[in-house]
Order: structure tokens, then C-alpha cells, then sequence
């Protein structure tokens, strides 16, 4: 028995690209996918509005705390109503081709398959890299395979918990860290206000399977905000 599912980037550049290809695609295909018009009627006014704050802020001339709210309010807002299309349009619609399902991101998954130990015995080897200022962005391997930045069979995401602080304060275990983020793909960008420069990003990560299962938290690993 196959089942569909969806895991929708976290990260706001990542979401940004996703929503635009997202709704272009069900645009183009309405009418053979049968997606309702007063639905993506609904979905372009917000992301009209998303948009608009997310180029304010994409601009660090223009960025400022009330926008980056303002703008976060709209992807809640546009996130709900993408996650809704997908639940009730998009997956497990036999009219979407396998390639196109692939594209949009939906996950096939053959539940009939068991495989030897449900849980990954494999950790996340994570490391950051900095090429703008206040993003950070996340390089995965796999602790079996750490030539390849592709996640392993099975995978959804790689969840980090992090803590942001001082450089003399790391957190003691992941039970210190209170921020989570969920990576879907390698090089995904993590965006941080501008007042974050300079201090530490404290990460563990794991890796989460389609059907919930986690790998065990990795080591630490640490990066300073550019």
C-alpha cells in the first residue's frame, strides 16, 4: 500500500521558492488536477503579501523587526493554506504524473515494504557554512557516508535543536536548546535577525524518517552568526 505525504521547508528562502513553484504549477494545471479556483483565488492574495514583505526583508537596508513580523505572520498564513491545497488536491491525486508529485516534493511511500530496524542507526554530520550576512547555511552528510550530502533512504528532514548565545555559554545537552528547524535539503539557509551577529549557533541534529522514526542526536557542532 503506497501512501503521500508532504514535508514543507522551513527555511524562509527555501519556503519562498517552494510557494512560488508550488502555485505556479497548480495555476497551470487547475483544470487536470482539479484544483478548486476560490482556493488558489485565496492562496494568491497571501502570497502576494508575503511576498512583498519577504523582499523587504530579503534587503538588509530595508529589514527591520516590524516587516520580519509582519512578513513570518504571512508564511503561517500561506503555509496553512499550501499544506491545506496539498492535503486536499495534491496528494494521492492520480491525475499528478510520478515526475510532477517528485517536483512538487510529495514523499511516496510503500508502507507494505518493512525493512530491518525502523529506526536510522545513522546520525547527521552537520557543518555551516557563511556566505551572506545573518544566514547560515546548513551542509548535511550522513555519518556512513559522509562523501554525499544526500539524506538517506527513508528520510524526511534532518531536525537541528539549537541554542543562540554567547560563546562561553554552550548549551549542556539538547535538552538546553529551545530552537528547532527542520532541513529538507543540503545548503538550505537558516536566516537570523542582524541583531544575532556575532553570536554562536549552538546545533544537534537527527534525522527523521517519512514514518516519524528519529536517528539518534548527533555530537555538537557550533558556528558564529556573519
Amino acid at each position: 500500500m503506497f501512501s503521500e505525504s508532504i514535508s514543507i521547508p522551513t527555511g524562509v528562502a527555501a519556503f519562498f521558492e517552494f510557494e512560488k513553484y508550488v502555485i505556479a504549477q497548480c495555476t497551470i494545471n487547475e483544470t487536470l488536477w482539479g484544483v478548486p479556483a476560490p482556493k488558489l483565488l485565496s492562496i494568491a492574495a497571501t502570497k502576494t503579501v508575503f511576498e512583498n514583505f519577504y523582499a523587504i526583508t530579503f534587503n538588509k537596508q530595508t529589514r527591520n523587526v516590524a516587516t520580519t513580523a509582519a512578513r513570518n505572520q504571512m508564511w503561517d498564513k500561506l503555509e496553512f493554506g499550501i499544506r491545506d491545497l496539498f492535503n486536499t488536491c495534491l496528494l494521492n491525486n492520480p491525475a499528478i504524473t510520478a515526475d510532477d508529485k517528485a517536483a512538487l516534493g510529495i514523499k511516496i511511500t510503500d508502507s507494505s515494504q518493512k525493512s530491518s530496524g525502523k529506526v536510522p542507526v545513522t546520525t547527521p554530520v552537520t557543518s555551516f557554512t557563511s556566505e551572506e550576512i545573518s544566514v547560515l547555511h546548513v551542509i548535511i552528510a550522513d555519518s556512513n557516508n559522509t562523501d554525499s550530502h544526500a539524506k538517506p533512504h527513508g528520510v524526511g528532514y534532518m531536525e537541528i535543536a539549537a541554542k543562540l548565545d554567547i560563546a562561553t555559554a554552550p548549551p549542556a545537552s539538547v535538552a538546553d536548546c529551545t530552537l528547532r528547524y527542520h532541513v529538507s535539503r543540503n545548503h538550505e539557509p537558516i536566516e537570523f535577525e542582524d541583531t544575532d551577529r556575532g553570536k554562536t549557533f549552538f546545533a544537534y541534529s537527527r534525522w527523521v524518517k517519512t514514518n516519524g522514526d528519529s536517528s539518534p542526536w548527533s555530537g555538537m557542532v557550533s558556528a558564529i552568526i556573519p
